[in-house]
């Protein structure tokens, strides 16, 4: 459970090293954003991922009746239909680095989840 947190927290450092790389050229994007637009992106990616934590427990029911027992998201833990660890919020932040060594296809939320709805993202993989 802790390895998409670890994931997501290397990546962040990953991105805010390349921020405050004097030598970087920032064209495109990172010269419309600026530096300071990507540092106050990644600081609230974090409090994202700080809120969103496995902990509390769920129970969900097999085929038999049966209470089976899974740790769920304390975040998304505030309704009748809790969300199993890792949430979408989590899986959602973490599809943008698909493309980066460490990520896992389990962690991969369809972008027609229904709990997320529809949307085309440029340039990600097909699921």
């Amino acid at each position: 459970m802790d390895d998409l947190i670890t994931f997501l927290n290397d990546q962040y450092t990953k991105d805010e090293r390349d921020v405050g790389a004097p030598e970087k050229n920032y064209e495109g994007v990172h010269s419309r954003w600026g530096q300071r637009r990507m540092v106050a992106e990644i600081a609230v990616k974090r409090l994202l991922l700080r809120g969103h934590r496995p902990g509390h427990f769920a129970v969900t029911w097999d085929t038999d009746g049966e209470p089976e027992y899974q740790i769920a998201c304390v975040a998304c833990c505030v309704d009748v239909n809790p969300e199993i660890w890792p949430c979408r919020h989590i899986r959602l932040l973490a599809l943008p680095y698909a493309d980066q060594a460490g990520y896992r296809e389990e962690w991969r939320i369809p972008l027609d989840h229904p709990r997320v709805g529809s949307v085309e993202v440029s340039g990600s993989r097909p699921a």
